[in-house]
């Protein structure tokens, strides 16, 4: 992996919120194998924080900032965890954009400008096999 595009996704599923999640969806729950406090370790797992070193390429992060599915806070944690080891990274936190933002055209457009950049700057060239 030469780069990571994290488009609003959650990074660490032991926040309160996360908690709280875990049981109001079933579908969260189904997938941990039950609610946080009965599978807090597989929770805590399941979370991509806890696997972000040092040695980790560089990372682009787009989240809105009124996301009601996967907070901002969630994109703040990361780039809070990336400084600290000295990874690479852009975080774009657009104001005013929720869950599923990149579905309307200028936000899609601004994702799409921001990613073309990034990609320049960090992926290495790849000899294609076609």
């Amino acid at each position: 992996v030469q780069c990571v595009v994290n488009l609003y996704g959650p990074t660490d599923l032991t926040t309160e919120y996360a908690r709280s999640i875990s049981t109001s969806n079933k579908a969260v729950s189904d997938f941990f194998g039950g609610t946080y406090d009965q599978q807090p370790n597989s929770y805590a797992s399941g979370s991509p924080l806890n696997y972000v070193t040092r040695d980790d390429p560089p990372t682009l992060i787009l989240h809105g900032t009124i996301d009601m599915v996967v907070p901002i806070k969630q994109a703040d944690i990361l780039a809070r965890k990336l400084a600290e080891l000295g990874i690479p990274y852009v975080y774009d936190r657009l104001a005013g954009w929720p869950h599923g933002m990149d579905i309307a055209q200028p936000v899609s457009e601004r994702c799409k400008w921001h990613m073309e950049r990034f990609f320049e700057r960090y992926l290495k060239q790849v000899k294609s096999i076609r």
